[in-house]
């Protein structure tokens, strides 16, 4: 999977490499403070990290472009297509897919796939490079040693900012000042909201989806349960563990509870693309629902009755080819 932070962090240390390959700096009589050097070291790694990231969603951008492509045509407007970037993407900046969804054919998606990478790209906050980072540059391009830059000298920021105010005399602590701090209980991490991603994320993890997917199907399954519970007042209810799902896996497969009507639907030979139309749904998506891969939404008292009618015409075709099974024009011995 692309990751922005770290694809971002490995190029970005490697500023000094550039810098020592570019013949236009530090030319022979220009004298460069230590704030002119930070400066042009964040340029030149931020510059890096860019380039970085963008080589590697390039790579990405046509796969990405064709699994949304397949995620529309299964689910039209309702396709999920953060579930296909968190399929690539390990972090990242929130990125807006909204004209992959627009777009009229699979090489303007992928157009608008790389569109919407480069806009993640600029905006992904490349952090500035350590201060210790710099000094050990400054220290080994050897055209700063020639303009008089000191190799040990301290980058150019305030002295109340440094430690010890940038002096060489330190106090030893003092081991019998103990404080409770190990007493203190540990702050609650924030709680994540249903469809959101955790806080201070840009997105969802497959396992949250997961999470979040799974919470739907037992609240639209609920007042099946119930009505079921009804009609067994004479049995003890068995409380049964509640699933737990590991967030700490972004490989979990996505879980969902589908009632059994799809599957007795299926059986009767009542066909995918009848329910579907039934129920004012994709193909699909209504598959996804059938394999327990999206929570049943329910149907309504009009859904009902189409789907009534539906199973009284298939049931006089049944009863009409069980009599016809014991008529002459049908029953033969000697056939074969």
């Amino acid at each position: 999977m692309f990751s922005f932070e770290k694809t971002a962090e490995k190029a970005a240390a490697e500023f000094g490499l550039s810098m020592k390959d570019d013949p236009t700096l530090w030319p022979e009589g220009s004298a460069p403070t230590l704030a002119v050097i930070q400066a042009t070291c964040n340029t030149v790694a931020t510059e890096n990290a860019r380039s970085a990231m963008s080589r590697g969603l390039g790579k990405i951008a046509e796969l990405v472009a064709t699994e949304c492509d397949v995620a529309i045509a299964e689910d039209g407007p309702l396709a999920n297509l953060e579930n296909v970037l968190c399929e690539h993407l390990e972090d990242g900046p929130d990125i807006d897919l909204s004209a992959v969804l627009a777009a009229p054919d699979w090489q303007a998606r992928v157009e608008a796939v790389r569109e919407a990478f480069a806009v993640a790209v600029q905006s992904f906050p490349v952090p500035p490079r350590p201060y210790d980072e710099v000094a050990t540059y400054i220290e080994l391009d050897p055209r700063l040693a020639k303009l008089g830059v000191a190799a040990t000298s301290k980058p150019d920021v305030p002295a109340t900012l440094l430690v010890n105010q940038g002096g060489d005399d330190w106090d030893e602590p003092d081991l019998s000042d103990t404080n409770d701090w190990d007493d203190a209980a540990p702050a609650a991490a924030p709680k994540r909201e249903r469809g959101k991603p955790s806080p201070g994320k840009a997105r969802r993890t497959k396992a949250e989806i997961a999470e979040d997917e799974a919470a739907d199907a037992r609240d639209a399954a609920a007042p099946t349960d119930v009505a079921q519970a009804a009609d067994w007042d004479e049995e003890p209810a068995s409380e049964a563990p509640a699933p737990v799902l590991d967030a700490g896996w972004d490989d979990a497969a996505p879980v969902a509870t589908a009632p059994t009507l799809p599957g007795l639907l299926s059986t009767a030979g009542i066909p995918d693309t009848d329910m579907a139309a039934i129920l004012g749904l994709s193909k699909g998506y209504y598959s996804m629902i059938r394999n327990g891969k999206r929570p049943w939404p329910g149907v309504k008292p009009d859904q009902v009755q189409r789907l009534r009618i539906e199973l009284h015409a298939r049931r006089e075709a049944i009863d009409a080819i069980d009599q016809a099974l014991s008529t002459d024009a049908v029953l033969k011995p000697e056939g074969v």
